[in-house]
């Protein structure tokens, strides 16, 4: 009998299509399938286990019906042979009893029938037969079908395997599938499909709505276009869109669909996918945030800045308004970073960003470009307003203190101000602007406002091009060095040099120190240039001993930039071994910022410097971050006092004081000074009183090339005797506004045995005080300029060892009495005089000052210790003979 007679047209055509495949792409099937054989005929059951285990199954036999049922229970066979003429229970209960068990839907059950029964067959297919055959079966056909049902339910198994796999690939990818059967009006759609549309197993409307149903009311026209055009033109789309749950749970998607159209354009199926994006979208939300916004301080970035400023003048154009660019500063963030750690200097911005934010209106714009700098943009400023006063309403948010990590810190801020139109029509010309008014304000000192100017722009221009030309200038050649020399005081000798550099740019000139050496720190191009100078200076500094001056040094500056990039002890031995140049001959000038690093390098790279045996010199003394600590813990040798401080020494009270003290500390440190910048006698006669060791500046010699050195050299070139040496008389300085009251004191006291001197200004009366000894002074309490008491109140914070006596009238006695309690004055003398008072009074200050200052010290020229010259001039003194000048004063 053929196999197509036996079988339902189809049946067979579901199977040869899964063979098909099977012969494809084939599929083990179990080498030993689990088969059960129900008949009542033993005979039956024994010819068709035979057949069975030909195939390598392992066969069960039941001969009753419940045994049967049992057994296919129980061990879930892969193919079940059924008699379906059974005693009591009929093979069709059977069959249909199977197909209600668990798994029993996909068991193929082939039955045996009686030969030539139509009626048999039908009832067997619909009692739930795979495949019927009939009695007396073929041996061949019968292992060709058994084989072949057992090859269809491995592949059905497969398959349900594979669905299962998509399913759970969908599910992990978040990805559902549908499938739109147009013609036959059916929905399908996927596990995961279904979850994400938040439907149930319920079936669907076979219609374009089943689709739209969930999704959001402000996406669903896009949705709609897409499935229409998909509909009537065959096109595929792929749209993102949202799903609205019952709950108000929003997912987004990313709907892909494809059309089967007929030959005539009409839509067959339609094939779709959606997979959820909602992670994605979030994360694009976050990258796009990130991507404008500071992820510290939550504020607008460089990015969205520019973004801003850019839209901001777009309208500015059209309304004719201004728009202001703030380039803000922290004054010293820094050192916060550094003395309280990053995580304060982080709570420090975010809270520098929310008073900013709160002092601009909600138009505004703040942003952060990095480590402390943020700007601040005002946009559709009215002309009539303000500028400065929207300024410094954003820098009056810095007067209260900042809490941070339980302290409060007072945080400046400076800033630079551009104004569209005028500064410029960009993002960027505008911050630019903004950016060299910022350097300008910082110039000033900090914590101020500065607008741009053009002299800004061209600062700011010559700035990088000066940042070019110093790229090629060592290369070329355009450094030199020229020597200032140093003077020990009191003896007035020349002891050493300090190596000065100087930039000779080819078409320019001399480009001045201050503008290049910063630019050079900057760059870190001062690596290569110090070391360059280090050695130029040794090898001249050799040069000059080669000629006899052996005990000539020479001073050299470091920058912080090679101790942190460089070995300076390795880099200063090698340079020692290569010049021949004494290690006591070379004296290196730290600045305080280096001695401010952290860590140990810097002060283990000083005390491998000192066992070198140079001398370490602390240069700029009290312009920066002064310490005590510091002076203390590092192996200095020598103060250098800026000249800052020595410029107004004569005048400023306050610079006389700090510069007295700063003498004082260093000698109770064993520590030498010098100053730099002397320009005049009255400077020098001071530094000569408060025992500074050693001066350095224009009143003995401007910076000369090696030539000129040479020649001062040669010439034994020292301080004129005149300014060495000034014992003489005891001193009296008189102060009045009438010159003739000055000239008639000076002729009453003539015959006392002072020397006097005479003022009619304040500023000449502090002139005579630094270039002279004054022991005492005699001040009248009116003057045209500063009130008497003043005048002495200064005088005694300048110097303090000169006895300070009053000139007034009975009148102003309640203001004489004050200045006596408050020290300001030692004696009064009233007017009209008496003339024996007042000399009772001079010679008893004169007296009380000698009993103060004089009494067992040494005398204002001779040095406290006897080696103290020694220690510059090496005994280099003793090998000139200076000769006597006049005084330049």
């Amino acid at each position: 009998m053929c196999e197509d007679s036996l079988c339902v047209d189809g049946a067979q055509c579901f199977c040869r299509i899964f063979m098909r495949a099977h012969r494809e792409h084939p599929m083990p099937v179990p080498l030993h399938p689990a088969a059960l054989v129900i008949a009542a005929d033993h005979l039956q059951r024994e010819r068709t286990r035979q057949l069975l285990e030909q195939l390598g199954a392992q066969v069960e036999e039941a001969g009753d019906s419940l045994q049967g049922l049992s057994l296919a229970e129980a061990m879930l066979p892969d193919i079940v042979v059924l008699d379906m003429a059974m005693p009591e229970v009929d093979g069709y209960t059977v069959c249909r009893t199977i197909r209600k068990l668990p798994h029993g839907q996909s068991v193929p059950v082939l039955a045996l029938l009686a030969p030539n029964d139509s009626h048999a067959i039908d009832a067997a297919y619909d009692a739930g037969a795979t495949d019927c055959l009939c009695k007396p079966v073929c041996p061949t056909l019968f292992r060709r079908r058994v084989r072949y049902l057992l090859d269809t339910r491995h592949c059905l198994h497969v398959l349900a395997a594979r669905e299962a796999q998509l399913s759970r690939a969908q599910s992990i990818a978040a990805v559902g599938s549908w499938y739109w059967d147009i013609i036959g009006h059916k929905i399908h759609l996927s596990d995961e499909m279904r979850r994400l549309y938040w439907v149930g197993d319920e079936a669907l409307d076979a219609s374009v709505e089943a689709l739209l149903r969930p999704v959001h009311p402000e996406d669903r026209p896009l949705l709609e276009l897409a499935l229409l055009n998909a509909l009537r033109l065959g096109v595929p789309f792929d749209v993102e869109y949202r799903l609205l749950g019952a709950n108000g749970v929003q997912r987004h998607v990313q709907g892909k669909c494809e059309v089967a159209m007929t030959p005539a354009h009409q839509p067959l199926r339609m094939y779709g996918t959606v997979q959820d994006i909602t992670d994605r979208k979030l994360q694009e939300t976050r990258a796009l945030r990130m991507a404008n916004y500071d992820v510290l301080t939550d504020v607008p970035n460089r990015n969205l800045l520019n973004d801003r400023v850019t839209q901001a003048i777009a309208q500015a154009h059209r309304t004719g308004q201004h728009i202001v660019m703030c380039c803000l500063d922290l004054d010293g963030f820094t050192y916060i970073n550094n003395s309280f750690g990053y995580a304060a200097g982080d709570t420090l911005l975010r809270q520098v960003a929310a008073r900013l934010k709160d002092a601009l209106r909600e138009c505004d714009t703040v942003a952060r470009l990095g480590g402390g700098e943020f700007v601040v943009v005002m946009h559709s400023v009215a002309a009539s307003v303000s500028v400065g006063a929207l300024t410094q309403k954003v820098l009056g948010r810095f007067a209260a203190p900042f809490a941070v990590d339980g302290h409060e810190l007072y945080v400046t801020a400076s800033m630079g101000i551009s104004v569209f139109p005028q500064d410029g029509d960009s993002c960027d010309a505008l911050l630019r602007c903004a950016d060299a008014a910022l350097h300008a304000a910082k110039g000033r000192g900090r914590n101020c406002a500065e607008f741009y100017t053009r002299k800004m722009g061209a600062d700011a221009e010559r700035h990088l091009m000066l940042q070019s030309a110093m790229r090629t200038a060592l290369a070329h050649g355009e450094f030199e060095l020229c020597y200032q020399p140093k003077v020990a005081l009191p003896d007035g000798q020349m002891f050493g040099m300090e190596a000065l550099l100087r930039w000779r740019r080819p078409g320019h000139g001399v480009v001045p120190p201050a503008e290049f050496i910063p630019l050079a720190e900057e760059t870190g191009a001062i690596v290569a240039i110090g070391e360059w100078v280090l050695r130029t200076a040794c090898n001249q500094l050799r040069r000059w001993h080669d000629q006899g001056y052996t005990r000539l040094t020479m001073a050299v500056n470091l920058s912080g930039r090679q101790f942190a990039r460089q070995d300076v002890p390795a880099l200063i031995r090698q340079v020692l071994a290569d010049t021949g140049v004494p290690a006591a001959s070379l004296e290196l000038e730290l600045t305080e910022s280096i001695l401010m690093s952290e860590g140990t390098a810097v002060t283990d790279a000083l005390l491998q410097l000192k066992d070198i045996g140079v001398t370490l010199a602390l240069d700029d003394f009290g312009t920066g971050y002064s310490s005590l600590s510091y002076l203390k813990r590092f192996p200095i040798d020598v103060l250098k006092i800026d000249r800052s401080f020595i410029t107004d020494l004569a005048s400023d009270a306050e610079n006389a004081s700090l510069t007295r003290t700063i003498i004082l500390m260093a000698q109770s440190l064993h520590m030498k000074t010098v100053a730099e910048g002397v320009e005049s006698v009255a400077q020098l006669s001071f530094l000569r009183r408060c025992k500074c060791d050693a001066f350095q500046g224009y009143f003995f010699s401007k910076p000369l090339d090696a030539e000129g050195v040479t020649g001062l050299l040669r010439d034994r070139r020292c301080l004129p005797a005149v300014v060495r040496h000034q014992r003489g008389r005891q001193t009296l300085l008189i102060v009045h506004e009438e010159q003739q009251v000055v000239d008639a004191l000076a002729a009453m006291l003539e015959n006392d045995g002072y020397q006097i001197l005479g003022a009619t200004t304040p500023a000449y009366a502090f002139e005579c005080l630094a270039v002279h000894p004054v022991q005492v002074i005699l001040c009248a309490l009116r003057l045209p300029q500063m009130g008497g008491t003043e005048l002495l109140e200064r005088v005694k914070k300048m110097s303090p060892e000169t006895i300070r006596v009053l000139l007034a009238e009975h009148r102003d006695l309640d203001a004489v009495l004050d200045a006596i309690n408050r020290g300001t004055a030692y004696r009064f003398c009233s007017k009209p005089w008496d003339e024996h008072r007042l000399r009772d009074n001079l010679r008893d200050a004169f007296r009380h000052q000698s009993a103060l200052y004089a009494r067992g010290a040494p005398g204002p020229d001779v040095p406290a210790d006897a080696d103290e010259a020694d220690f510059f001039t090496g005994g280099l003194a003793a090998a000139y003979v200076a000769p006597v000048q006049e005084d330049r004063g």
